[in-house]
């Protein structure tokens, strides 16, 4: 078996940029369009995956429309299915009518298989919760899905599990969580949220957070400096090995704005 995807993540897409935090609307509408950051990573990219997964922080508490429109609109751009995670800056309830199609999801949960590959959508956002939460509801339904053990299968979720990896608070999770990675036969772990590429290792598995296609902070001496720099990830699985290479941009990072936290 021979299967390549792309690993996407934190595209903040709007229509506007008019909701949520005033600072960052501020820099947002600054920023290139995420969409015209996507193609500025693959236009010249033979586009040849059998699938693209979005980890995450999709759209900027997007509406029905603007979720319908991101989903669409990569999937037609990359002429293959299109996967995604619900982040922190996600509207819930648009994100499942709007980019999974549904009325419902409950709990927000998904599989897909593709080309005998399977592709586990593991929630990670919380509404009361910014910095994730992985409950025990979802360790069940995770824990159900890995007993078949003969299928490749990747997770995907939004935030970061490592605290070494980033200066932000980590997901919360157990025991329960770790055990089971650890004793699966998954692949990897896929995610996104800090907007930094990063390759790791959780509980014995191969773990990948992808950069983003919108924006990119650090923080100095209490100010959030904001930049462009789009990065994404490419995988092939063949044969039993995953390999991986980093789309990124030539230039060095284009400064947004600038303001004090």
């Amino acid at each position: 078996m021979r299967v390549k995807f792309l690993h996407i993540s934190d595209l903040h897409f709007s229509f506007s940029y008019d909701k949520g935090d005033e600072r960052f609307c501020r820099m947002m509408k600054k920023m290139t369009s995420p969409l015209e950051q996507v193609k500025k990573l693959f236009d010249d990219v033979e586009k040849d995956f059998d699938f693209v997964c979005v980890t995450g922080d999709i759209c900027e508490y997007g509406t029905v429309e603007e979720y319908r429109f991101i989903h669409d609109w990569l999937e037609a751009y990359f002429g293959c299915k299109v996967i995604g995670v619900s982040g922190n800056h996600e509207n819930r309830k648009a994100f499942i009518q709007g980019f999974l199609g549904k009325e419902k999801c409950d709990p927000l949960y998904e599989e897909h298989s593709i080309n005998g590959f399977r592709i586990i959508c593991f929630d990670s956002s919380d509404e009361n919760a910014n910095d994730g939460l992985i409950t025990a509801d979802s360790c069940n339904l995770l824990r159900k899905s890995l007993e078949e053990k003969d299928i490749p299968t990747i997770v995907l979720t939004h935030h970061h599990l490592i605290s070494s990896q980033f200066d932000m608070p980590v997901a919360q999770y157990g025991d329960e969580f770790r055990e089971i990675i650890r004793n699966s036969n998954i692949l990897a772990v896929l995610n996104g949220h800090t907007h930094h590429s990063y390759e790791g290792n959780f509980e014995g598995k191969p773990y990948y957070t992808a950069g983003s296609l919108s924006f990119v902070c650090e923080c100095i001496n209490n100010e959030l400096n904001c930049y462009e720099h789009a990065s994404a990830q490419r995988f092939v699985y063949d044969n039993g090995i995953l390999s991986k290479t980093i789309y990124e941009e030539k230039n060095d990072p284009h400064f947004i704005d600038r303001f004090s936290i």
